[in-house]
């Protein structure tokens, strides 16, 4: 099942397009990507701990390459959204699918 963000206000700071870079051609796979936290000597474990929200890219949308995972680049509403669909079951990490012809594609990541 596919994922419906609201419009956002992402911010593209490049202006370099590499080769089979630009709109998204198919669709991504959405995952949650959490960062593990070590403890230190103490046992306290520094820093809160960090979820990003990425895509595994079609080849087509990476130059043929296989598993490549790209950061999905949003504003915050669009993330409090999409991390509440996740929340509440109606988005799957390894599941669900994005797609957005509009959405650009680069090494840097999937701006919305």
């Amino acid at each position: 099942e596919g994922i419906f963000l609201p419009p956002g206000k992402a911010v593209v700071t490049h202006t370099k397009q590499k080769k089979g870079n630009g709109n998204m051609k198919k669709p991504c796979t959405v995952l949650v990507r959490a960062e593990l936290k070590i403890p230190n000597g103490n046992g306290a474990v520094e820093g809160d701990t960090d979820e990003t929200l990425v895509c595994e890219v079609d080849p087509q949308d990476a130059d043929g390459k296989t598993n490549m995972l790209a950061k999905l680049n949003m504003d915050s509403i669009q993330q409090q959204h999409l991390m509440e669909l996740i929340r509440i079951g109606k988005v799957e990490s390894g599941q669900s699918t994005y797609f957005d012809p509009d959405a650009i594609v680069t090494e840097e990541g999937i701006f919305l």
